[in-house]
């Protein structure tokens, strides 16, 4: 199972971390070490959106980036990651090539 937890405070995504492992024992589920990890993800700064690009983060075969909404203000968007989309592109294309006479 992935998943993502978002937070605004730094503080308050430590306190989860430490947590999050009592809670998942209670139900005989653990968290692997080496996959789980704090990942700044912070909007973009300065006037109009910055010079200063906001890192993208991948995961479960989509990008998390943040971008600005019709109102023009920021919020956290996805797209399909680059590498799955080509991979699909190309089995639907070798798909066609077969099927077609």
């Amino acid at each position: 199972m992935t998943f993502l937890i978002g937070f605004e405070l730094e503080a308050d995504a430590r306190r989860v971390m430490e947590v999050l492992p009592k809670r998942f024992a209670r139900f005989e589920l653990s968290i692997h070490p080496e996959k789980t990890r704090l990942v700044p993800f912070q909007k973009p700064s300065g006037p109009g959106g910055g010079r200063q690009r906001a890192r993208d983060v991948r995961l479960s075969g989509f990008t998390h980036y943040w971008g600005k909404s019709r109102k023009n203000t920021w919020v956290i968007k996805r797209k399909t990651a680059q590498k799955r989309l080509r991979r699909s592109m190309k089995n639907v294309w070798e798909w066609c090539h077969q099927k077609s006479p």
